[in-house]
């Protein structure tokens, strides 16, 4: 009786052996997929953003009409390509230089405020 608890538990060994490489093997296989094809998912850049759902990603690309700062928020409003204007928000951890005029792209959520979208940005490039 003792013999086969013993060899049970070394085929539970060799089991648990086998389990813990092809995880590993799996998981190295996921990440170097993730590194070779992370660049190739871009967000199309939105012409409106009225008929996005909210809680979407959205790429805006345009030219700042109005800025409005008041503490570690800003809030811009952009002009993109159809002229039709978007309110967008961004809480400014770091410094961030934009005035009327410039050209910004922006990913961001668009979200629903008293019943009009904008746009929380994530990242704010100014060109």
């Amino acid at each position: 009786m003792r013999e086969i608890l013993e060899k049970k538990s070394k085929q539970n060994g060799l089991q648990e052996k086998m389990l813990i490489k092809v995880a590993l093997a799996i998981t190295l296989l996921g990440l170097t997929f993730l590194f070779f094809y992370a660049d190739e998912f871009t967000i199309e850049i939105a012409d409106r953003i009225d008929t996005i759902p909210a809680e979407e990603k959205v790429r805006i690309a345009g030219e700042v009409t109005r800025v409005s700062t008041h503490e570690n928020v800003i809030f811009l409003e952009v002009e993109g390509k159809r002229t039709e204007t978007m309110d967008i928000i961004v809480f400014n951890d770091e410094d961030l230089y934009v005035k009327k005029g410039h050209y910004v792209d922006i990913v961001g959520v668009v979200e629903d405020y008293k019943g009009k979208k904008e746009v929380i940005a994530e990242r704010v490039e100014v060109k």
